[in-house]
């Protein structure tokens, strides 16, 4: 496997994703504009970078998150 090195922002992105758990997508949302200023769409692009792979790696993310 190679390895994964998260740059700062996805970092403080995963942590804040860590600190929140469980957290629901709309409140995932909000958090991220609040924090980083960013808009729906770019919380969903860096939900998609931060999980090398594909949908199936996603979907245990949101899922996790929500349990």
């Amino acid at each position: 496997m190679d390895k994964y090195k998260l740059g700062e922002i996805e970092k403080r992105f995963a942590d804040m994703i860590w600190e929140n758990t469980p957290v629901q997508t709309r409140d995932l949302i909000n958090l991220c504009a609040e924090n980083f200023d960013w808009k729906r769409t770019t919380t969903y692009t860096m939900l998609k970078r931060c999980t090398p792979g594909d949908t199936m790696e996603i979907e245990l993310v949101l899922w996790s998150s929500f349990n």
